[in-house]
């Protein structure tokens, strides 16, 4: 019984970070989604969906790191947002956890604005237009009107907490930002 729950803690951590990568993205979704409907003007003026699995590569995400990635997989897509998100396994100082890539092609600027505003973020100084949430492991960086997100949940066991990654993170929005 023993050596089956220790089998079964990865995975449970595993399925846990998922679910909080998930959460995460649904409230950043549902905000992207609300403002999008408010402030998209038209179907005329709709820009065309940016592949966000295209901001990073898997290698740069090893590189950053120091373990394997998994294939890019597509994720939410919004009239305003589209998602991407890299498992990523553990290396000898992180436990396994997730990247996700979030592009905001239509009013970015709006939605950053609006998160300056909100308890939780601060000035991300390593980047221009740049917040950080440390609670949900995202470096947000606006881009003109367009918000490129990059997040790390990455989870520890006994007792399960975060673990910051936010030097880690900060490489990955540089490069996620030349290619928005």
């Amino acid at each position: 019984m023993r050596g089956r729950l220790r089998s079964s803690v990865p995975t449970l951590l595993r399925d846990l970070t998922r679910e909080f990568s998930v959460r995460v993205r649904m409230v950043f979704v549902a905000v992207a989604a609300m403002v999008g409907a408010v402030l998209v003007p038209s179907a005329a003026h709709a820009a065309k969906a940016p592949d966000p699995c295209k901001l990073l590569k898997g290698s740069e995400i090893q590189q950053q790191f120091g373990a394997a990635v998994g294939t890019p997989e597509k994720g939410l897509k919004t009239a305003v947002s589209a998602t991407c998100t890299w498992d990523v396994e553990p290396s000898a100082t992180l436990p396994d956890g997730t990247v996700t890539a979030t592009i905001m092609y239509i009013n970015g600027d709006v939605a950053y604005n609006g998160l300056k505003k909100e308890s939780g973020y601060e000035t991300a100084t390593e980047l221009p237009n740049a917040l950080y949430h440390s609670t949900t492991g995202a470096l947000m960086v606006l881009k003109g009107k367009t918000l490129v997100t990059v997040q790390g949940v990455f989870l520890k066991t006994s007792p399960i907490t975060k673990v910051d990654v936010k030097p880690q993170l900060v490489p990955l929005a540089k490069l996620a930002v030349k290619r928005a």
